[in-house]
């Protein structure tokens, strides 16, 4: 569940609360039955970066994560055998790593590639693990096609194979039209992203909880629909951004904004510690307008006094 915190204007009128990202994911069942899929997907073209946080339940079943197909290639992009020997596809060319995710925890899986040289990389909990150029050169990822978690595709949207099903846990799902580095990995695998990141052409963060709908944050809205997965609590840490809204869930008003100059109020841990910040009064607009949240540690509760 998300954590809450209660908090309070500047003039002590409004009680405001800033929420994290439900820690939720679904899982699916290893059959070809179960998995979320997206039709008519907007894809990159030249570059790509896929992220997944997994949890595969077996080291014995091969398994895959995602795949994106189309009309003219079945394997325009896929992650296959993550639990053994991740194998990655780009218009089927495959590269074999050698490696493979743990099972029963979470772990954050990435795959970048590029068109003008072939480059393919595959990073595990934000450390680069393997590298190899001319995969695929020269292609161009087409539009249109279907994406799906959980499942290999032969055919555009179906042609599964329980062989090849995933069976475990899948949380927040990301996809980019740039190749993100090793640096950049880090940085964003452990924040819920706000949707807004450059570049950023999809991202599942499974907040929901419920129903079979897994929304697109970013402005594309490409949404997921689930077909025979559960819904699961307690699953990923990420650390949220602050999003603010009443404690009646009234809209908040634009002068708060523009008063204050609070847009995106950093992150927090989800750590009980409270702490007090108190500014004089004249400067408190100026104070809120450069204060930077990522900077506090440790920090659930903040409450601001102007004295």
């Amino acid at each position: 569940m998300a954590n809450k915190s209660l908090f309070k204007d500047l003039e002590g009128i409004k009680s405001y609360m800033p929420t994290s990202e439900e820690d939720n994911y679904i899982t699916v069942n290893g059959t070809v039955s179960s998995y979320a899929i997206k039709t008519g997907y907007t894809a990159p073209t030249k570059e790509i970066t896929i992220e997944q946080w997994l949890k595969p339940d077996v080291s014995s079943k091969t398994m895959s994560s995602f795949s994106y197909a189309h009309s003219s290639s079945d394997n325009s992009v896929l992650l296959y055998n993550v639990n053994k020997n991740i194998t990655p596809h780009v218009n089927n060319s495959t590269a074999t790593t050698g490696l493979s995710l743990p099972s029963g925890v979470f772990s954050h899986l990435a795959l970048t590639w590029r068109s003008s040289d072939g480059l393919l990389q595959v990073f595990i909990n934000g450390i680069k693990r393997y590298e190899t150029k001319n995969i695929s050169k020269g292609f161009i990822i087409p539009s249109g096609g279907a994406v799906v978690l959980g499942q290999e595709q032969d055919s555009v949207g179906g042609s599964f194979q329980a062989i090849q099903a995933f069976l475990g846990g899948i949380s927040e799902t990301r996809v980019w039209n740039k190749v993100l580095t090793e640096g950049e990995i880090k940085q964003m695998m452990p924040v819920s992203l706000t949707g807004l990141e450059g570049g950023l052409v999809s991202c599942w963060s499974f907040s929901e909880g419920i129903g079979s709908k897994v929304s697109d944050k970013t402005l594309k809205a490409q949404d997921l629909t689930l077909i025979g997965a559960s819904w699961k609590t307690e699953g990923v840490p990420l650390k949220g951004h602050f999003r603010w809204g009443t404690i009646d869930d009234s809209p908040i008003s634009k002068d708060m904004f523009d008063d204050y100059g609070i847009h995106s109020m950093g992150v927090f841990n989800r750590k009980p510690i409270a702490q007090k910040i108190t500014v004089k009064k004249g400067e408190d607009k100026k104070f809120l307008s450069t204060l930077n949240f990522s900077e506090i540690n440790n920090v659930l509760a903040i409450k601001i006094e102007v004295k």
